[in-house]
């Protein structure tokens, strides 16, 4: 399914958040509204190796519904194109400039991402996504 949508580079914003969301979400094996809809940009973690290379993420959930809090470690994969971390990186330095005007607690997922009025996704949109 997701394969077919085009290269990384090539996607337009909504389309590489939407993609980074499932392949995060299958990754996870999180609930897509309480945790993944919720997760905070502040919350994922890079790490890269000694010579630069993004190596994996870790992700937090600060209030998911089933405890107090809860993560999730990531390892990069070969093929970049199915490549949660990989994606979820480039998502956000491809966002990073329309998240200065946000809240700290804002959302990793954006609502209107192509649009001037950028703020923090609803969870049931990202659920809705994920359906």
């Amino acid at each position: 399914m997701i394969v077919g949508w085009g290269t990384i580079d090539s996607l337009p914003l909504d389309k590489l958040q939407q993609k980074t969301l499932l392949l995060v979400t299958m990754a996870t094996m999180w609930r897509p509204r309480s945790d993944i809809g919720k997760l905070q940009f502040r919350d994922v973690h890079f790490q890269y190796d000694t010579t630069g290379t993004l190596v994996g993420t870790t992700v937090i959930a600060r209030s998911p519904k089933e405890s107090e809090s809860k993560s999730s470690k990531l390892g990069a994969l070969n093929s970049k194109e199915l490549c949660p971390v990989y994606h979820l990186w480039y998502f956000c330095e491809s966002t990073k400039h329309l998240r200065y005007h946000l809240a700290e607690d804002h959302t990793l997922f954006l609502g209107n991402i192509l649009d001037d009025k950028v703020k923090s996704i609803s969870p049931i949109t990202v659920a809705n996504w994920i359906k």
